[in-house]
């Protein structure tokens, strides 16, 4: 059992606070690639990550890494598929499907980051579909428009 002289400091005693390793998670795809720290004071969830790796939700365009602007500045459908690949204890891993269309209206889907998570953001299919077209409607639709 701890006694009070076992537990209070005296002249000379020395005391050891042993460094914290500083803890990332990584972005990729249409998120800027990097490696970004994760804030010790509170909890980061996957919407706040995109935050601080510089893409909103709803941000069409704004992503360096790709992103919806489409040739002329039509701005298109907004990526709304977000992959966080976390690895196990045992060194395996395994995706996790974030909706963010889901996420910004109810706070239960939005997923808490983990040191060494890696959050992907991309499109999903149906707005893959509608940026293609829009960009065939635009590139070769009006040019046939006016071609007479």
């Amino acid at each position: 059992m701890l006694q009070p002289s076992d537990i209070i400091l005296e002249e000379g005693d020395i005391v050891v606070v042993e460094a914290r390793d500083t803890e990332f998670f990584y972005t990729g795809g249409l998120l800027h690639g990097g490696q970004f720290p994760i804030p010790r004071d509170y909890d980061l969830d996957g919407v706040g990550a995109m935050a601080i790796a510089g893409q909103g939700l709803g941000a069409a365009g704004q992503s360096p890494g790709g992103g919806g602007m489409l040739g002329g500045g039509f701005a298109g459908a907004s990526p709304t598929q977000l992959y966080v690949i976390r690895t196990t204890p045992c060194g395996d891993q395994f995706n996790i499907a974030v909706d963010l269309n889901k996420a910004l209206n109810d706070n239960s889907e939005r997923l808490m980051v983990q040191p060494g998570d890696t959050l992907i953001l991309r499109y999903k299919p149906c707005e893959e579909l509608v940026n293609f077209s829009l960009v065939t409607f635009f590139t070769y639709g009006i040019t046939e428009l006016f071609r007479n």
